[in-house]
Parts: structure tokens; sequence; C-alpha cells
């Protein structure tokens, strides 16, 4: 078997993962969003505020509690998606990832997210062991840029 030959459908499965885990973000989901990532003992979570997470539980408490400060309808949609199949059970991914929604006490949120992803396939499905999810920083000022694309 051959690196071409692995990754034909692999490639296409992790972008279909992704899309469905942004449509179950904005339908506020948060179990059917909890199956992007492996049920083992090993997935970290790095995202764009802390605390870093290291447990399914983390996980899901984050996401609900994210999930419900938002008051109206949620927009998550990735812009881009390039996935790199590195073996027949290991794959990474980066992504440029959209989110804009209003908070219940009115402020309006509206970000450009880079993710990095780091994916095991398991019993046949891709689900993600790692995930890092950043903005870019101007160094000089401290001040993230929230709407970059690059």
């Amino acid at each position: 078997m051959t690196m071409a030959t692995i990754g034909t459908g692999d490639s296409a499965a992790i972008e279909q993962t992704l899309r469905a885990a942004a449509a179950d973000v904005e339908a506020g989901d948060v179990d059917r969003l909890m199956a992007l990532f492996d049920e083992g003992n090993d997935v970290f979570l790095f995202d764009y505020s802390p605390p870093r997470l290291t447990t399914l539980a983390q996980l899901r408490q984050n996401f609900a509690a994210s999930l419900d400060d938002i008051d109206e309808a949620m927009t998550c949609d990735y812009r881009e998606i390039h996935t790199q199949i590195l073996a027949p059970d290991a794959a990474w991914s980066w992504a440029i990832m959209h989110v804009a929604f209003r908070t219940r006490n009115g402020q309006a949120v509206d970000l450009v997210v880079r993710v990095t992803d780091i994916w095991r396939k398991r019993e046949g499905h891709w689900r993600v062991v790692h995930e890092h999810a950043s903005f870019p920083v101007d160094i000089a000022t401290g001040v993230a840029d929230l709407q970059s694309t690059s």
C-alpha cells in the first residue's frame, strides 16, 4: 500500500469531519461536537483562551460553557482546510476558521482562528488527539490580530 493509496479518501474524510464539527458548533450540539475527539486518554487542546484542556470531560465542560454563553445564531465555518496523511492511522491538518456570534451580555464576537489538529484513525474513523487554536500576535504591541487570514 502506497501513501497515495492510503490518503485517497482520508483527506476528504478529515475535511468532512471538520465541516460536520463546525455545523455541530452552529447547532450548539456538544454531544455531536465531542465526536470530533478521540476517546483515548491522550486528548489535548490548546485553545485560543486558557486553560489548556487535557481530558474529554474538560473539553465537554469548556464547549458547553462557551456555547451556553451565546445569545443568538452562531456562524462557524472553515475557509481553508489542508490535510497531510502521515501513515494509515496518523495525519495532521491546518485550517482557517471563521467564528461569529453575540454573547448573552451583548458583545459581538467575530474571529478568524488558525487551527492545527493531529489526527488518529481508529476503527475506520479519524478523530482529533491534539488541537491548537490561535491568533497571530504583533510582538511589538502584544495585540492579537483577530481577523487575520495569513
